[in-house]
């Protein structure tokens, strides 16, 4: 009983310090660049192309999905130093992305990238299939990783959803199609990866022992 309630007391921990401000800030600064792209508000005549607007939203919520979920999914505190390095390489992908967003579309990276976008695409990949895992599970992880292979069998699919095949090393290389054409599919990602944003209330619950509301 003494161990169960110990593991119990340490999924209920709350986020404090660092964490719970990390947290809170980037909660916030996603819902206000959401709003301000939604409503079209053009604050500070500040005007976000679709795929940097997605990327930013990547950047703080893949971000956030690492210092909310750890490696097995649960919701504990404190933030290990390697999920601290998660989230950072996710802010500083999704943020060369963002950065990029209109040379890539000018310069058509879909089709000739440079080395070090390819790199940072297939670090992106990873990132955003540990992310998925963690805050969907196993399952959702699952459809994202089999669709992100799609093109490798997209050659024997009935007529409507057949395309051309793409043997699963040249994807690999070329992984950036996935993160810099297809944005919807990252927006379909980014909606699953917002479930950490609900992790909020793992900041108003500062009590050791607070439980959460499944109402």
């Amino acid at each position: 009983m003494d161990a169960q309630s110990n593991t119990e007391n340490k999924q209920q921990q709350a986020h404090s310090g660092i964490s719970q401000l990390f947290i809170i800030m980037l909660t916030i600064s996603g819902v206000l660049l959401a709003v301000h792209q939604l409503f079209n508000l053009q604050m500070f005549n500040i005007v976000l192309i679709e795929g940097r607007y997605l990327y930013l939203l990547g950047a703080i919520f893949l971000s956030l999905t690492f210092v909310c979920f750890r490696i097995n999914g649960e919701k504990t505190a404190p933030v290990p130093w390697y999920d601290w390095t998660l989230a950072a390489m996710a802010i500083a992908v999704m943020g060369y992305f963002a950065i990029t967003a209109e040379i890539s579309l000018d310069s058509g990276w879909e089709y000739a990238a440079p080395f070090n976008a390819v790199v940072a695409s297939v670090l992106g990949y990873f990132l955003i299939l540990e992310g998925t895992r963690r805050a969907g599970g196993n399952t959702i992880f699952c459809f994202v990783l089999l669709f992100s292979l799609y093109p490798t069998f997209a050659d024997m699919m009935p007529g409507p959803i057949e395309g051309f095949p793409l043997h699963f090393w040249t994807l690999f290389l070329t992984i950036l199609s996935l993160l810099k054409v297809h944005s919807a599919s990252l927006c379909v990602l980014l909606e699953i990866l917002s479930l950490a944003s609900f992790s909020l209330e793992l900041c108003c619950k500062k009590q050791e022992g607070a439980h959460f509301s499944m109402t």
